[in-house]
């Protein structure tokens, strides 16, 4: 729900009356007492004049810059909270099927929704070490280009099938497999594990958008298993994990897991 401030704001800029506390608190749906106190702010900035009971919005250059910067502060926020509840949704949604969700499809989900995925990367590592999501970064490596089709998602129960590397070991491997000029890809998978407190809200307040954002998904699933098809028929037999993990004869699939939830973790 959007602050009282910058609705308040929003209702003076548009109209060149006067309005009371209590008119403007009826328009945008808020407590009297509460809107009086984000009046009484704006009028120490000077961007709103008080005169009786009532406030007005002063139109002049200097105001209208100064309320431009306040009111994109707050849609900076609310896009923040915005993007912090539907990643809830969507992670927590693909755990429910047991499925872990690429990093990519997520920052391109957000951005059909309209949300910007920038800086998302840094949040996503602070929910990884305070254990809300699991991290599961895949490489594909090969001595031959690799053209390695990119699932949107990977179930769960596929994981036991990768050869598990621990962060450090795998940092280590792979800047061998780049020394060797070796073909490397690579791609990060996200499991959630949000509690109780995050998971029900982020839920129930975006379940239409999950519906969409779903069928977008399973587009792009089915995308990946026209391309993956002739894929694995062709490798097939090189693709479990082959040694020596510096040299890989073959296409070979390796992995890295970080705080998996115990649901997830098949060790």
């Amino acid at each position: 729900m959007e602050p009282a401030l910058p609705k308040s704001l929003r209702i003076l800029r548009a109209t060149q009356n006067p309005l009371t506390v209590k008119e403007i608190a009826d328009q945008i749906q808020e407590d009297p007492p509460h809107v009086e106190k984000v009046l009484e702010e704006l009028s120490s900035r000077n961007i709103v004049a008080r005169s009786g009971k009532s406030y007005r919005y002063d139109k002049n250059d200097k105001n209208d810059e100064m309320a431009d910067k306040v009111l994109a502060v707050y849609e900076k926020i609310a896009q923040r909270a915005r993007r912090e509840q539907l990643v809830v949704g969507i992670l927590s949604a693909a755990s429910d099927y047991n499925w872990s969700l690429r990093f990519g499809t997520l920052c391109k989900t957000l951005e059909y929704e309209g949300i910007e995925s920038e800086g998302l990367d840094i949040s996503l590592h602070e929910a990884n070490e305070e254990g809300s999501i699991g991290w599961i970064r895949i490489a594909c490596v090969s001595k031959e280009k690799i053209t390695f089709p990119v699932p949107p998602f990977l179930p769960l129960s596929y994981v036991i099938y990768l050869r598990r590397l621990e962060p450090d070991v795998y940092e280590t491997f792979r800047e061998q497999w780049f020394a060797s000029g070796l073909s490397i890809w690579e791609e990060d998978y996200l499991i959630g594990n949000y509690p109780p407190h995050q998971y029900h809200p982020a839920m129930q307040n975006i379940d239409k958008e999950l519906k969409r954002m779903r069928a977008r998904v399973e587009q792009e699933a089915h995308a990946f298993r026209q391309e993956a098809l002739g894929f694995f028929h062709a490798n097939r037999s090189s693709l479990l994990p082959s040694w020596p993990l510096a040299n890989p004869d073959g296409p070979s699939l390796y992995a890295y897991m970080k705080n998996l939830p115990p649901s997830a973790n098949f060790w």
